[in-house]
């Protein structure tokens, strides 16, 4: 027996009312165990389904999980702390607070920079208005290298920070502390040694923020890895195999029955969508690229990481995404939660969902571990439409090894950085790359920028 849930309409939540934040009892109606499709606007928009990948059951319970299987996907979901998962890994901020500004410091360059501040008082005002991490980092070497922190007094607690096992666990948390307050300490030598003196203090600030402020933002930091493929970018114009994909090809290889089974699912369960999608990626020119001939192209996997209310991005048009978790010990928490269908589903070993997770916002509620050796690892098969568009990996890793040749060779087109990567414009139709492709025997490699055309 199916459950049938039909939606009318979603409850509507704004981007900054929810995203980044963590489930609430008041935002689902129902935690869904059993098997069920939820339709909303005349179409099946969410399957679920109980015990029907035998590839995440264990063997005692019917399935075909081994034990090696297991401790494979442990490694690969452990194997990258990350902190580029934005809104999933939670609004607040609360990891590695000695690489970044503080919201206060935030909206004091957002203002210095315009010349709406130009008093020491006025500035310390906003500094100290919100003193909370943010996610914008700055550069702490630059920081150093300017004598803007005591590396004296930094050097002396690192000794104890970094040699761990010669501490004790409080010794090491309270010489962290005094660590970090060294570290951030930069901002405010800064600006009472720098700005506050400068004759002009909006160029003093643009200056600062230049040099020490950098673009790149930073999440909280969790354990949340991809296997598969990555399409090209315009910092990294190449597509290439993950990682972690490559340090275990082997294994990562070995599962293509789990890769199947999850393939199957979808095609049983979806197949209007399954059959687009399969027609699409079928093109792609290497076979590692769409996880050996299924629908899918990348895998996100997560180790104990219980995602904050987001919405996916970069995932491939009208596509949709499958999910399923292997477990190890006991755990309470971790249900799925869909906030505008105000419905939950407790996805646990076995189960699989099947769904639009780029259409509707959704998370996850925390974890409380009830086992010492507890761990959810859970999976995000997807698609990326990019993909479709790179060559083969021969021909990819000549693109990559152009790159550092043109860094290498060609310094007239840079930047002129330090650590120029070596893109230039127009360099994918550029007489140079037909010549190191040439030479490489690689005629056939296209000439596509890093979008495919």
């Amino acid at each position: 027996m199916v459950l049938k849930i039909v939606i009318d309409k979603l409850t509507k939540f704004s981007d900054a009312q929810i995203l980044g934040t963590w489930p609430t009892s008041e935002q689902y109606d129902r935690i869904i165990k059993e098997d069920a499709d939820v339709y909303y606007d005349g179409e099946l928009a969410i399957t679920f389904r109980k015990n029907v990948c035998s590839s995440t059951l264990p063997a005692d319970k019917g399935g075909s999980l081994t034990a090696d299987n297991f401790d494979y996907w442990s490694w690969a979901s452990r194997s990258l702390a990350t902190d580029q998962r934005g809104h999933a890994a939670g609004r607040d901020i609360f990891t590695n607070p000695e690489i970044r500004l503080t919201l206060g410091q935030c909206e004091f360059f957002q203002l210095a920079t315009k010349g709406k501040i130009t008093d020491l008082e006025s500035a310390l005002e906003i500094v100290n208005k919100d003193a909370r991490p943010s996610r914008t980092t700055y550069f702490i070497n630059k920081a150093e290298s300017d004598g803007l922190v005591d590396l004296e007094a930094l050097a002396e607690v690192n000794a104890i920070v970094r040699r761990k096992a010669k501490f004790t666990v409080q010794e090491v948390a309270d010489a962290t502390i005094v660590r970090n307050t060294i570290k951030l300490g930069w901002f405010d030598k800064w600006l009472r040694t720098v700005w506050a003196v400068a004759p002009d203090k909006t160029a003093a600030a643009i200056a600062g923020k230049k040099r020490y402020v950098t673009s790149q933002p930073r999440a909280n930091r969790c354990l949340s890895n991809v296997l598969g493929t990555i399409d090209r970018s315009g910092r990294v114009p190449w597509g290439r195999l993950t990682k972690s994909t490559e340090n275990k090809y082997e294994e990562f290889e070995s599962n293509k029955p789990f890769y199947n089974e999850i393939n199957a699912l979808v095609a049983q369960y979806h197949p209007e969508k399954h059959a687009i999608l399969n027609e699409r990626f079928a093109s792609v020119k290497d076979e590692k690229y769409n996880l050996f001939g299924t629908a899918f192209t990348t895998i996100t996997v997560n180790n104990n990481f219980a995602v904050a209310y987001h919405r996916d991005g970069n995932n491939a048009e009208n596509a949709v995404a499958a999910i399923a978790v292997m477990e190890k010990g006991g755990y309470a928490g971790g249900e799925f939660i869909f906030p505008e269908l105000r419905l939950g589903f407790d996805i646990r070993e076995g189960d699989v969902l099947i769904g639009d997770n780029q259409g509707f916002i959704h998370g996850m509620i925390p974890f409380k571990m009830e086992t010492h050796d507890a761990e959810n690892v859970m999976f995000v098969f997807y698609q990326r439409d990019g993909i479709i568009r790179l060559d083969d990996q021969e021909c990819e890793m000549c693109r990559k090894d152009f790159m550092t040749h043109s860094a290498k060779n060609f310094k007239q087109y840079g930047t002129g950085e330090p650590k120029w990567a070596g893109s230039f414009p127009g360099m994918w139709v550029s007489a140079e790359w037909k010549d190191f492709k040439k030479e490489a025997g690689l005629d056939r490699c296209s000439e596509t920028n890093y979008w495919g055309t």
